[in-house]
């Protein structure tokens, strides 16, 4: 492989796992009962899908076989472990281990349903949202940079979130509206 196809292959990886490492920790950390242990295993789980990347097929779900990577890691370090006095079977790390996938496949539903909802806000709505969640920003701030009242900025950021809410609980029960997967429609039919 050239340089350029090494540094191709090295930026996806980047790419891949830094949009993919918070919930491949989340995803180690609900089979450990131990934050130190769930670090340690996340790290070592990290150095492996870089060790084994040449093994994933582009265009994959990088996350289905980071997951999968992550769980061999975590049943070795179980088996590393024995002499720990909290064990879990096998069978209860599969249960959880399919639960954390669940809720993941949930969660990113969610998080679509979210994304479609804010680009149906007006554009003053998406700004009072996105200026308020903003990393220290206050209700006083919003309403200073908005030329609004606090207390219009606080009825607003009511309604717009009863209103995404609201959307998003829609989405959520809509089985066309494209957010479930096909699993999941298949279990709601």
């Amino acid at each position: 492989m050239t340089n350029s196809g090494n540094q191709n292959r090295y930026d996806e990886f980047v790419d891949l796992f830094s949009g993919h490492a918070r919930r491949i920790y989340g995803y180690v950390y609900t089979m450990l009962p131990r934050w130190a242990d769930a670090d340690d295993v996340f790290q070592e789980t990290s150095r492996v899908l870089w060790q084994k990347f040449g093994e994933y097929q582009s265009g994959t779900s990088f996350f289905a076989w980071a997951r999968q990577v992550a769980r061999y890691q975590v049943l070795f370090f179980r088996q590393q472990q024995h002499r720990s006095r909290v064990t879990f079977s096998d069978a209860f790390l599969d249960a959880v281990a399919v639960a954390a996938a669940e809720n993941t496949e949930r969660l990113e539903a969610e998080q679509r349903a979210l994304a479609e909802c804010m680009e149906k806000l007006k554009a003053r709505e998406r700004d009072i949202i996105l200026s308020r969640f903003t990393p220290e920003a206050t209700t006083r701030s919003v309403a200073a940079r908005l030329g609004m009242t606090t207390g219009a900025v606080y009825k607003s950021l009511g309604r717009i979130q009863a209103t995404l809410l609201k959307c998003i609980e829609e989405a959520m029960n809509e089985p066309t509206s494209g957010l479930f997967s096909a699993r999941e429609r298949e279990e709601r039919e």
